[in-house]
């Protein structure tokens, strides 16, 4: 709870199920999971996900166009 999470997925299709509702991801796809944000991430059997998972203490800074004002 103490750091955000970036999740880069780079084989395997799914889910990440939290709070916030249900979000599919695939091949290629950067997730971003706020600090103090419970998930669960659901995968398709059809293939063994690879991913790499990078805990932030900082912020991780998101280009001004994606923040609302």
């Amino acid at each position: 709870a103490k750091a955000d999470e970036l999740v880069f997925v780079h084989r395997g299709r799914g889910y990440l199920k939290t709070m916030f509702g249900l979000l599919p991801f695939r091949p290629m796809d950067y997730i971003v999971i706020p600090k103090c944000t419970t998930y669960e991430i659901e995968f398709d059997e059809s293939e063994q996900p690879e991913l790499l998972v990078v805990e932030s203490n900082g912020d991780l800074g998101f280009p001004p166009r994606y923040l609302n004002p």
